[in-house]
């Protein structure tokens, strides 16, 4: 797992790790690390504290944690094949096997539940193009679009009734 904000650390089990092992690792951590992962899930966990009695709340924060180990995953075995892709499966589920479960809200490490596990596995098989961040884009795109059209729609000065009056019974060009 990586820890620390200021200096961060990779700490790893005692287990004596295979070289191959051991850079795939090292590999996931280090992209965490340049991502600033860490950082993200400090303002979660700020979002969390703020808004402790909202459920959806905890829900994002879950989610935001997987998305961020399926992100690391995806970094890792980019442009690998289906072989590569599998050892990093196993390597992933040997790890698993053998930690401790715990985990501290400003770390990130392997594990994430039965189902999530399951959610990462088939994410890192899954050799198909990913499409979601350009449907994503759009979609982000085409709100921000609405709300600057709606926005500048409600701006308009209103126009006093006393002054329509006058141009409608004056005939003159406003």
């Amino acid at each position: 797992m990586l820890i620390g904000f200021l200096k961060p650390v990779i700490l790893l089990p005692g287990y004596d790790f295979s070289m191959d092992e051991l850079s795939y690792i090292l590999k996931h951590e280090l992209i965490h690390l340049r991502r600033k992962d860490l950082w993200y899930k400090r303002l979660v966990f700020i979002a969390t504290a703020i808004h402790w009695f909202n459920p959806v709340v905890y829900a994002m924060a879950k989610a935001i944690a997987s998305q961020c180990e399926i992100s690391c995953d995806a970094e890792v075995v980019k442009k690998a094949d289906i072989g590569t892709r599998q050892r990093y499966s196993e390597i992933i589920i040997g790890i698993i096997k053998n930690q401790s479960r715990t985990q501290t809200a400003f770390s990130t490490n392997f594990y994430g539940g039965e189902k999530g596990m399951k959610k990462r596995i088939f994410s890192i098989m899954d050799t198909s193009q990913k499409k979601a961040a350009i449907v994503v884009l759009c979609l982000v795109l085409a709100a921000t679009l609405g709300t600057g059209v709606v926005a500048s729609a409600t701006s308009l000065p209103p126009v006093h009734e006393s002054y329509a009056t006058y141009v409608l019974s004056s005939g003159e060009d406003p």
